[in-house]
């Protein structure tokens, strides 16, 4: 195979290679990322729990105060 023919293959390989090869950074970013959605749907959670606290507890309260008094 003549020289140049044989640069352009091992540039066109090496292009390929670098494009579909995952690397480890790669790979850690795929890790993580269920794991911080998971942390931010369990944020989004707590957050929603305590609004429903609030507000049960105000309607308790409203409804539960004046019967008693």
């Amino acid at each position: 195979m003549p020289e140049p023919q044989a640069e352009v293959l091992a540039r066109t390989h090496a292009a390929l290679i670098d494009e579909r090869l995952a690397i480890k950074d790669d790979l850690q970013a795929l890790e993580l990322r269920p794991s911080n959605q998971i942390k931010e749907l369990d944020t989004r959670f707590s957050r929603h729990m305590k609004e429903l606290e609030s507000r049960l507890r105000y309607d308790l309260t409203v409804r539960l105060v004046p019967c008693s008094l």
